[in-house]
């Protein structure tokens, strides 16, 4: 998938100490939207309220949305800015990082997979694998493809890549809701031939019938997720058993501790949970990284192999995203972790 610009917006909220926290809104293409809702929805509910009433908080700014179809869309993806930003706060002011606040450690690094493989940057499938053997050069151990071109083209890709990598490298597959249930299920039954470890989105997201109905028909494993919001967006999801993997997003479905209650709704149906990262900058990319390391049911970081996104690279006086033997290390600065390289910020600044 091609995108025609990289946007962010974030919610930079300040205590009477003098403490800045910041949080990224996923609101991609609009991030106008998002500071529009901050500025004049949720910026009174939260003006002289302490920012360690995170529970609280999190419930008035919700309740004031519940006149807007508050359950989706750029209401929630503000809010989970928000939230990102209190959580900013409260561990600068602990001088904590925030995976201590949340849980604590659960692994001493974050393992990542490659995201996502597009056939459209290969002339062909030969030159596709000879990518992947490029990324296990680099202690890749796991990629993603994109998929949903039709059958034969995604065979093609996926034996390309399974014949240049061998039987020790897992391969994801994305479809981006590309098939309907039919053509998911008969596409899966062939990804099941090259061992794939999870199929994405193969069908919509609203179309939980039919994702019932293909988790059911295939042993490949299902997931989906970075197009809901909330908890609420994704119970009947897990409680059907529509995915077998849950992919929330920090900056879209309510933020750090609502993902953390996704992830333990979805630990009691012995779900594990991959956090979608996607084109998000910075803020959603340390949030991630916290979440990462404090969830026991968490299995894999969504790492943005060759998409050069400068909000993620040059926006932080110190970039979190630098590829160690296959994985990232865990933030150890007080809250996200992250500053702003100021000179940068100014560049990137919309007008």
């Amino acid at each position: 998938m091609a995108f025609p610009r990289m946007t962010a917006s974030f919610a930079q909220i300040t205590t009477d100490d003098g403490i800045t926290g910041f949080g990224e809104c996923r609101s991609r293409f609009n991030p106008e939207v998002g500071g529009t809702i901050i500025q004049n929805i949720l910026g009174p509910v939260l003006i002289g309220k302490n920012p360690f009433d995170i529970e609280k908080l999190w419930q008035n700014m919700y309740n004031t949305m519940r006149w807007w179809g508050h359950s989706k869309g750029f209401f929630v993806e503000a809010i989970s800015g928000v939230e990102c930003a209190l959580w900013d706060v409260i561990g600068k002011t602990l001088k904590l990082p925030v995976y201590k606040l949340v849980g604590g450690r659960c692994r001493d690094k974050v393992e990542v997979y490659a995201s996502t493989i597009h056939h459209d940057w290969f002339k062909n499938s030969s030159e596709l694998g000879q990518h992947a053997v490029g990324l296990v050069e680099k202690r890749i151990k796991a990629m993603k493809l994109s998929v949903g071109f039709g059958l034969e083209i995604d065979r093609e890709n996926v034996k390309a890549i399974r014949d240049a990598v061998g039987s020790e490298v897992q391969i994801m597959v994305d479809a981006t809701s590309a098939y309907n249930v039919h053509e998911a299920i008969k596409v899966g039954r062939m990804f099941e031939k090259y061992e794939v470890f999870f199929f994405e989105e193969p069908i919509p997201s609203e179309n939980i019938d039919g994702y019932v109905e293909v988790a059911r028909a295939l042993d490949l494993p299902i997931a989906a997720g970075e197009c809901e919001y909330l908890r609420y967006g994704f119970k009947n999801l897990i409680s059907r058993r529509g995915v077998d993997i849950v992919q929330p997003d920090v900056g879209k479905a309510g933020g750090i501790l609502e993902c953390k209650k996704i992830a333990t709704m979805a630990s009691a149906y012995d779900m594990p949970v991959a956090y979608h990262t996607g084109t998000g900058a910075i803020g959603c990319t340390a949030a991630t990284l916290h979440l990462a390391a404090s969830t026991p049911s968490f299995l894999k970081y969504e790492y943005m192999y060759r998409r050069n996104n400068p909000l993620n690279e040059e926006l932080p006086v110190k970039p979190l995203t630098e590829l160690k033997d296959g994985h990232l290390d865990i933030p150890e600065e007080p809250g996200l972790g992250f500053e702003f390289n100021r000179e940068a910020m100014s560049k990137y600044l919309m007008k």
